[in-house]
């Protein structure tokens, strides 16, 4: 149940700060990502959108992979994070993690946490579940057959916003969730692995886009008429 996974994953369910998003408003390519992104990403999803359960088609992870974690401490008083904006991604990157973003709310609702851990790259894997102080009772939980959520409760995907092409290659995304979009924002890093993105790390608040002052306006592409 999605009540179970926010506050499995980072155990960061403790009150959000403010989310700092006036520096995409700055000089910047972050700015003109917000806005060719918002409200809704192109592609086949309508946001908001509450993805059933049988969209849940990720391959599996091996529940060995979430008890490698067990007995890991829980992480606490965690840092701000901050990132600089990138370029804008594409309408095609924009797709391929908005679909992403579906499939993790499909497997959410279908209660199916070896599919959700699909999503990830190993490193992000680690880094979400290591942080939580996973217990041999979570494991058991996780590893029972999936209980889909009642279609009143299902989890909503809201928003997709400032899709950016980070230096590094990784794509960004904030991620608005729940009805009316009241479920709050998340940041999430996206790699991408043969011919899908994966979810590199998962933020929730605080953090922090900050502008890339190296970026020059003046030699931003204009469109080709």
């Amino acid at each position: 149940m999605p009540a179970f996974h926010s506050c499995l994953r980072h155990v960061r369910c403790a009150v959000a700060a403010t989310l700092m998003l006036a520096a995409l408003i700055a000089a910047g390519p972050g700015a003109a990502a917000l806005e060719e992104t918002s409200p809704a990403p192109p592609g086949p999803f309508t946001l908001p959108f509450a993805p059933p359960p049988e969209l849940c088609t990720v391959p599996p992870r091996d529940i060995a992979d979430y008890q490698a974690v067990v007995g890991t401490p829980q992480a606490t008083d965690l840092p701000s994070i901050q990132i600089t904006a990138g370029a804008p991604a594409d309408a095609a990157t924009v797709e391929g993690v908005t679909a992403t973003m579906v499939q993790i709310f499909a497997c959410l609702n279908a209660g199916d946490y070896l599919r959700l851990a699909g999503v990830y790259t190993d490193a992000g894997f680690f880094e979400d579940n290591g942080s939580n102080g996973l217990t041999q009772e979570n494991i058991d939980f996780i590893a029972q057959p999936p209980v889909p959520v009642a279609e009143a409760d299902r989890d909503v995907l809201y928003g997709v916003y400032a899709v950016q092409v980070l230096a590094d290659g990784r794509v960004a995304a904030i991620m608005q969730r729940g009805v009316e979009g009241r479920g709050g924002v998340n940041l999430m890093l996206f790699q991408k692995v043969n011919d899908r993105w994966l979810v590199d790390l998962w933020l929730d608040e605080p953090f922090v886009i900050l502008p890339d002052f190296s970026f020059d306006p003046t030699q931003a592409a204009t469109p080709t008429p």
